[in-house]
């Protein structure tokens, strides 16, 4: 094994264990996001009084019930390597948000699998006679806060250059196997 192939399996390792940490992350978030939401705009809408006791149950049920349904969602479709390794190919010359540093919405791959879970908060909302969603942006954000000790926007940096490592260095191995290539069909050539 080349020191390469060493440095690229280890970079890899990082990586996914940046990876673990923000599905982690993101699954404790998005567990309580569709409740959090729905709140909201219960609280906010003077329709929501007409919201019989039983109904209000269901749709505190029905919260619960697409948190656990998306975290489950989220811990699978976004297990390494998943949409992580090709987005290095995607992401932006500039990647940043307001503060121009990476954001995980620089991830169109990742950033769809997570942001699904609006579909379903409007649905419910819909369904119970609450508003649509009036924040700017629409739908759910990254959480800017910490979370079991861990901070997206960290971690997001984290893994924005452990992908362009990761990318560089399996550049870097494609050469050294294109050049060893190259030698080894020049000695068969030139064998007697």
């Amino acid at each position: 094994m080349s020191a390469t192939q060493e440095m690229l399996q280890q970079a890899e390792r990082k990586l996914r264990e940046t990876v673990d940490a923000i599905v982690r992350l993101l699954a404790d978030d998005l567990a309580g996001y569709p409740a959090r939401e729905l709140r909201r705009r219960f609280v906010g809408s003077d329709g929501a009084d007409q919201l019989s006791v039983a109904e209000l149950a269901e749709l505190r049920q029905v919260s619960r019930d697409l948190g656990a349904t998306h975290v489950l969602r989220i811990e699978k479709e976004l297990a390494f390597p998943g949409p992580w390794m090709l987005s290095v190919m995607q992401l932006p010359t500039a990647p940043g948000d307001v503060r121009g540093k990476p954001a995980l919405t620089d991830l169109p791959l990742v950033w769809q699998v997570v942001s699904r879970i609006d579909a379903d908060v409007e649905t419910a909302a819909a369904r119970y006679g609450l508003p649509g969603d009036d924040r700017s942006p629409l739908g759910y954000t990254p959480p800017a806060r910490f979370i079991d000790r861990q901070y997206l926007p960290t971690l997001t940096e984290k893994l924005v250059k452990g992908l362009q490592e990761v990318g560089e260095l399996q550049g870097k191995l494609d050469l050294e196997v294109a050049e060893q290539r190259r030698l080894a069909r020049a000695a068969r050539w030139d064998a007697p």
